[in-house]
């Protein structure tokens, strides 16, 4: 009987402990690499005990060959396993997973047999086991890119891009849990890109979120669960490229994507709030004078909670991951209504570039890309940079961990010439530059959340910058004058 309550008294202690590890707020800062390698991540998803799965994709430029790494973290970033796959050996990538049960995963991707490619499917267990796994073809179509997600009825939709000679498409894939055909869609009658997909509240069709079907803006494709289009919507304004869009509530739709108005040049993200007559309702844009604030590459917007909204965006892009400049994960947190609730920036010690994001159970976000450490190495070697943060956008190192810093103020370039640029969310900002000797040489309040500043009459050298609001230090640092 002893031991029978000392067993009872360990079990609770347990599930105590459990329970307190999901609703903490946890935040961590992991780089998973492999020297030898480039390494790019896909896609991630948090399970219901706080752990995570990472999908990314290994590039092995001297093989000629592509392999899927699929990675198992603990609720603190801590490694548990990692898996290696490639469908018959052949050169093979995954690019997106979700989860059918508690023990139980698919991923899709692609896997490759010479020049042909083929859809890869395979469903894996928790300990990442391959349970089963097929590969389709599409006629003379050949898919360059894929997404997973699951309807009401448990069908599996793999959807994305497929490829004719030069001319790509956008497709939907629908199949039964075990990985049966049902129905298949390719929209060949125009040139598109396939982005996102969401099941319609009423559970009477879909929302196709495409880039194509002539220039200009995104549109939104409403079509029956045949996947027939039952109606076209242009996107406003130009928004479309790297869009993801996401149900707020039944009759509300909200999408993130690029916006690049036709004749405009500049880039910047938009944050659109639709209800399902398509009438738009509130809108955001960030647009960055002389940078590019460009949106997470597959999943730039996500939310448990609706008042809570994460937009994950790569702060000073440069289309190009090995570009020798320092750029940041910036991350947004806004309500219904587009308030701004908080804005942070993490990186800027290399070049960073967001996939996407995760809104986790315990209210915070992991956000995952890459990251060239181009200041230490000379290869073209990317790492795969995940980082967690809390649902106040904060980072704590309670692990023990060193790594990057949050940053609520950022300047760049750096090293730069006559001008700066300085991002900030934060109100009355004061920004001071000194020389070597401690001199205050500029002085300069920051009046709007993107400022470049005239720093010509500086001479070329070493400056210190510091931000300041009233009495209290924000943030400083060196500043190189080319």
């Amino acid at each position: 009987m002893f031991s029978y309550q000392k067993k009872l008294v360990y079990l609770i202690l347990v599930l105590l402990c459990s329970t307190s590890a999901l609703r903490s707020q946890n935040s961590f800062q992991v780089t998973l690499k492999d020297s030898t390698y480039d390494d790019r991540v896909n896609d991630a998803i948090e399970l219901s005990n706080g752990l995570f799965i990472i999908v990314g994709m290994r590039i092995m430029p001297q093989y000629s060959s592509l392999t899927a790494v699929i990675t198992k973290l603990d609720a603190y970033g801590n490694q548990i396993c990692q898996k290696l796959l490639q469908f018959n050996g052949n050169s093979s990538c995954l690019s997106s997973i979700i989860k059918i049960s508690e023990d139980e995963f698919i991923l899709s991707g692609i896997t490759y047999s010479g020049s042909s490619a083929c859809l890869w499917l395979c469903t894996l267990d928790s300990s990442l086991n391959v349970l089963r796994q097929k590969s389709y073809t599409f006629r003379n179509y050949s898919p360059s890119f894929s997404k997973i997600k699951m309807d009401y009825q448990n069908n599996i939709l793999v959807f994305g891009v497929v490829d004719s000679l030069t001319t790509p498409y956008s497709f939907i894939f629908k199949l039964t849990s075990g990985l049966d055909s049902i129905s298949c869609k390719i929209y060949n009658e125009k040139w598109s890109f396939g982005l996102d997909l969401i099941e319609r509240s009423d559970h009477k069709g879909y929302y196709f979120l495409v880039i194509g079907f002539d220039f200009g803006s995104g549109k939104i494709l409403s079509v029956d669960n045949d996947f027939n289009i039952e109606r076209i919507t242009v996107l406003i304004d130009g928004i479309g490229n790297h869009g993801t869009i996401r149900l707020i509530d039944s009759t509300h739709f909200i999408i993130c994507g690029e916006r690049a108005p036709p004749g405009n040049p500049s880039q910047s993200i938009a944050i659109q709030l639709y209800d399902t007559n398509f009438n738009l309702i509130h809108y955001i844009y960030y647009a960055k004078p002389d940078t590019v604030e460009f949106p997470a590459l597959f999943k730039s917007i996500d939310f448990s909670d609706p008042m809570s909204v994460f937009i994950g965006v790569a702060s000073n892009f440069q289309f190009d991951e090995f570009a020798e400049v320092d750029t940041w994960y910036r991350l947004n947190n806004i309500d219904t209504a587009f308030n701004l609730n908080w804005e942070r920036y993490y990186g800027g010690d290399g070049y960073y570039t967001m996939y996407g994001i995760v809104a986790t159970h315990d209210g915070g976000c992991l956000m995952y890309g890459t990251f060239w450490d181009y200041h230490n190495i000379t290869d073209y070697t990317r790492y795969i940079r995940l980082i967690k943060v809390s649902k106040d956008g904060l980072l704590s190192d309670g692990n023990g961990k060193s790594g990057i810093k949050l940053k609520e103020v950022i300047l760049y370039p750096n090293p730069g010439t006559d001008r700066v640029t300085i991002e900030t969310a934060l109100k009355n900002i004061v920004v001071s530059f000194f020389d070597v000797y401690g001199n205050l040489v500029l002085k300069k309040s920051i009046q709007s959340m993107v400022e470049i500043l005239d720093v010509s009459e500086l001479s070329s050298g070493i400056y210190f910058y510091r931000f300041t609001c009233g009495d209290k230090v924000i943030d400083s640092g060196k500043w190189i004058k080319k």
